[in-house]
């Protein structure tokens, strides 16, 4: 029922695999990418949201929501390594056989780590257009970024591992159809659930505690709560892939 499916995305886990083995700069570039779309994507809803927010219409999660799935859908037509993502990628590679945990622990250690690259740099491009000068959507950065740091460990994994299942359906269900705008829809539908939700995505947040530190003079964001919220959220994100990955994988036994 699923083979089609699994097929392509272990295939697609071998390539990632092969490429961060004999090429990891190429990759990383990719994974840079990626932040760079994300981040992109995360300042556009809190622009769209700052105003909104402070009007005190009940509609700025909605209007974010709807507004992000721009994200995943630059990720994916245009061409880029994204980590959370790639937990379904690898899990599902790693679980048929297909890569090893060696070959999964490069693939998401390397675009973890250009993702981080890409949102700091998005940050600063943001910073140096001196778009962050605008007081309503400063103040609204710095308060979501500061309500990102607080909560306990224990809600932070929850909230990665629920944001990553909606991230990983949405590929799963995209790679279930050869239509594109389907694919769209399916990504919209996903990314609109997470972000109306207030699940945690570690790249997001990347940049939003990044544009927060820039924006912020008061002391309130701090590069420790950088660390704690990403490391937590992180964590969450490879609980909610494999819970995409492994009942499909069990649903369908490999042939051969």
């Amino acid at each position: 029922m699923f083979s089609e499916a699994l097929n392509k995305i272990a295939q697609n886990s071998r390539v990632k695999a092969d490429l961060s083995k004999k090429q990891p700069l190429r990759y990383m570039v990719l994974g840079v990418l990626a932040g760079l779309y994300i981040g992109l994507a995360v300042f556009l809803i809190f622009a769209i949201g700052a105003p909104i927010d402070k009007a005190g219409w009940p509609v700025a999660k909605f209007v974010m929501g709807a507004s992000f799935s721009i994200a995943l859908t630059l990720v994916v037509f245009a061409g880029s390594e994204l980590t959370t993502g790639n937990v379904l990628f690898m899990g599902v590679g790693v679980l048929r056989g297909d890569v090893s945990l060696r070959d999964a622990g490069r693939v998401l250690g390397y675009s973890f780590v250009g993702n981080a690259a890409g949102t700091f740099l998005m940050a600063c491009f943001v910073y140096a257009s001196g778009l962050l000068d605008n007081e309503t959507t400063s103040s609204f950065i710095i308060s979501s970024a500061a309500a990102k740091i607080a909560p306990p460990p224990v809600n932070l994994i929850f909230r990665g591992l629920l944001c990553n299942m909606c991230v990983c359906l949405a590929l799963w269900m995209g790679n279930r159809v050869r239509e594109e705008l389907i694919k769209v829809v399916f990504i919209a539908q996903c990314l609109f659930v997470f972000t109306a939700s207030g699940f945690d995505h570690c790249v997001a947040n990347m940049f939003l505690i990044s544009a927060a530190l820039f924006a912020d003079n008061t002391g309130l964001i701090q590069m420790s709560g950088y660390i704690y919220n990403i490391s937590l959220v992180s964590v969450g994100h490879l609980f909610g892939g494999m819970l995409v990955a492994a009942p499909y994988v069990f649903l369908t036994p490999k042939k051969g």
